[in-house]
């Protein structure tokens, strides 16, 4: 069942406790009932009707304490699954640049072993050493980003966890004030 059907249930569960709490006890009072016995089933009455208030009040309060820990915690489930989202785009384009640079790096090896050139040649050793540090830092970034991959992927499952407990507090005091109702 979805949360919102769930909500809507239970508050018509609710309407239903007041209103059942608030049907007489007894059938009409008969003509030749002694005042005292009057009396006790009308005392009976407010008591019960007092319980069924009470029942209602401790279980919309339970309600919807439940409900706003769940709304936040869903909030933090998403924003963590969005900021994982991230961290392995960012990692699967890190990962494909990965092989172009080596590649650039082949190019201009085998340039530099082909070429006679003093003044290309003092060129290209500045390019292969700029493209070999590039080269490492995409390799650390790589690795901080999987690691970051690692930490979040298990933030989320734990926190989805957490959200997964607070639905079934939902579900057991959806499940209460349904079997209040049917006890009425």
């Amino acid at each position: 069942m979805s949360r919102p059907f769930k909500v809507n249930v239970l508050c018509a569960l609710m309407a239903a406790i007041c209103w059942c709490g608030s049907a007489p006890a007894q059938g009409p009072t008969q003509e030749g009932q002694k005042p005292e016995e009057v009396l006790r089933a009308l005392t009976n009455e407010i008591k019960l009707l007092r319980q069924s208030f009470e029942s209602y009040a401790r279980n919309q309060a339970r309600f919807e304490i439940l409900l706003q820990r769940v709304r936040v915690q869903q909030e933090h489930v998403t924003a963590l699954s969005l900021r994982l989202d991230d961290a392995r785009m960012e990692l699967s384009s890190v990962r494909a640049g990965l092989p172009r640079l080596a590649e650039q790096i082949q190019n201009v090896q085998n340039q530099l072993r082909d070429s006679g050139n003093p003044g290309q040649r003092a060129e290209l050793e500045n390019t292969l050493k700029d493209l070999t540090g590039t080269q490492q830092q995409h390799i650390a970034r790589e690795e901080e980003l999987r690691r970051r991959e690692t930490e979040l992927s298990s933030t989320v499952q734990n926190e989805e966890s957490r959200l997964q407990v607070f639905n079934q507090g939902l579900d057991l005091v959806f499940a209460q004030a349904t079997q209040v109702v049917a006890q009425r």
